[in-house]
């Protein structure tokens, strides 16, 4: 079985959501590597703190879909970044409305 760890970049203003989505991994896989990320959004430290999680608060905002150049390279230096952190062979991007069942 392959290694695997989360990569997620938090939505503005889901907060609930994503506690939700966070801890739903954590009862499948509650000792992967997880990367949580706020978009200079939502306070997401306690999340992060109760659920075991890398957690960054980013200060520039790219929002979603960025379509402007400056932003979509943004996004993907933090993307990089998760992936770099991540010691496994898979990565799993998460978002704010999936569930595993």
């Amino acid at each position: 079985m392959a290694d695997l760890s989360f990569l997620h970049l938090a939505s503005a203003g889901k907060k609930t959501s994503t506690g939700h989505i966070v801890s739903n991994i954590r009862k499948h896989y509650p000792d992967a590597y997880y990367f949580l990320a706020s978009d200079n959004a939502d306070d997401l430290s306690d999340i992060a703190f109760s659920n075991n999680c890398e957690y960054n608060h980013f200060v520039d905002k790219v929002g979603y879909p960025s379509y402007n150049l400056e932003k979509l390279l943004l996004w993907f230096e933090r993307f990089k970044l998760a992936c770099m952190k991540c010691n496994t062979s898979h990565i799993m991007m998460m978002e704010d409305d999936v569930l595993i069942k």
